[in-house]
């Protein structure tokens, strides 16, 4: 997890051939956990994750080509090295430079997106099992009428506040956990000319 006193390394992807890229299982897994500030040998994560070691090196390769992973100690023995992500925040837009929408990466990134709730949601409940509590889950779903410029404020607010929250100065009132959140803001219709934005 990032120090609250380091900027914040926000990395975002807008090539399709990037995010389709991704779209594999392992290398979903591997952005959520190199995501949460983790560092890892090929040969620790392969274990976690089913799959040979060198399978891990060639996926942990192909981030680093795509500027997603780096090697925490160039210098190590290839089976001991340590990989580290590059980012503390990850943002795919499946945009090209004009703005239009490659459907092939929008559906990547909406594996991608899956993968990482689904991981969450597992985790939480794993911790719901050890100690008889509930996991403390909240999922909310709302559709809003707002025009584009409304919309892209909401987005900017939601991200404030999430930085708000994360530079708060800790306590010792009351522990803290990790916490996982997630935004997804999608048009469901195109705005009607003339038409109210509420």
């Amino acid at each position: 997890m990032a120090n609250p006193a380091t900027p914040k390394r926000t990395t975002r992807l807008t090539d399709p051939r990037t995010i389709r890229a991704l779209a594999h299982e392992v290398r979903q897994a591997l952005v959520i956990e190199l995501g949460r500030g983790r560092e890892f040998t090929a040969t620790e994560v392969a274990k976690e994750l089913g799959i040979s070691p060198s399978a891990m090196s060639y996926h942990l390769r192909l981030l680093e080509k795509y500027g997603l992973a780096e090697r925490a100690d160039p210098s190590a023995d290839a089976r001991e090295r340590h990989w580290r992500g590059t980012f503390d925040a990850l943002i795919l837009s499946p945009e090209d430079a004009e703005g239009t929408l490659d459907e092939s990466a929008a559906l990547a990134h909406l594996e991608i997106f899956q993968a990482a709730i689904r991981q969450s949601v597992t985790t939480a409940i794993g911790l719901a099992d050890q100690d008889g509590d509930n996991a403390g889950i909240t999922i909310a779903r709302s559709q809003l009428r707002l025009s584009p410029a409304e919309m892209e404020e909401l987005t900017e607010r939601t991200r404030q506040l999430w930085e708000e929250f994360e530079q708060r100065p800790a306590t010792d009132d009351e522990p803290r956990m990790a916490v996982d959140l997630f935004s997804l803001t999608v048009p469901q219709e195109n705005p009607a000319p003339g038409t109210p934005s509420n």
